[in-house]
């Protein structure tokens, strides 16, 4: 099983849920080949929060991480832990340094849990390690989760995806806040979302493209046909 996680992705701007705009090529293969579900809740807004759901199936009440700064105890039972417990190989890889295990206590039940030395890291780069640990798992029955930053602002897509999408006139200008998640929105008093959304839509389009080297991966690996990813 392969469980992706990609932080901040609107479905709205992801193809198999109806945009055209914005090319998805791969996460609208998953799709086609698999079940797509058309309304979802996250148990919250933050990070954190929402993964300790994710991986243990429970409410905040029960695992008692609100926020990003809350450590999922050893009172928790995992996916990981009773897919570990099983018999399958487990191997975790996150792109943002709160979901490191030392902080989020989220290493239970992993193998080997690839943790971020930055603050953040984009695709490309958590592939470059993620990758070949995951084709170490070859042989045998396993659970992989990898967390996904991208989109998150700042929205600094690489070339060619940071002019993927050209300037919109959809919006009007609004004044910029210290709170928004850009680069040029901190940087100017008033900032135009035309400016902003194709660098959000070029953010996703190239985590899709990271998301197609995972499963080429598992074609290479031979385990595309069986393995179950969800994301």
């Amino acid at each position: 099983m392969l469980l992706l996680t990609l932080d901040t992705v609107r479905a709205d701007y992801i193809g198999c849920y109806g945009m055209s705009r914005v090319k998805t090529p791969a996460i609208d293969e998953l799709a086609a080949e698999g079940l797509i579900r058309r309304f979802n809740v996250a148990p919250s807004q933050c990070t954190n929060p929402s993964h300790a759901s994710i991986l243990t199936g429970l409410y905040l009440a029960r695992h008692q991480v609100y926020n990003n700064e809350t450590p999922l105890t050893d009172a928790a039972w995992t996916m990981a832990e009773l897919l570990q417990e099983a018999g399958f190989a487990t191997l975790a890889a996150v792109s943002a340094r709160h979901l490191n295990p030392d902080h989020s206590g989220f290493g239970q039940g992993f193998d080997r849990f690839l943790s971020c030395d930055s603050p953040t890291m984009n695709a490309g780069e958590r592939n470059q390690e993620f990758l070949p640990a995951l084709q170490g798992l070859t042989g045998r029955p396993f659970f992989a989760w990898v967390h996904y930053f991208d989109p998150h602002g700042d929205y600094e897509p690489p070339s060619p995806y940071d002019t993927m999408y050209g300037p919109q006139d959809r919006y009007d200008p609004v004044a910029s806040r210290k709170s928004m998640e850009s680069s040029v929105a901190k940087s100017k008093e008033m900032v135009d979302p035309d400016e902003i959304v194709p660098l959000y839509e070029g953010e996703i389009s190239y985590l899709d493209s990271e998301i197609a080297r995972v499963l080429a991966t598992l074609a290479d690996m031979g385990a595309a046909e069986n393995t179950l990813v969800a994301t």
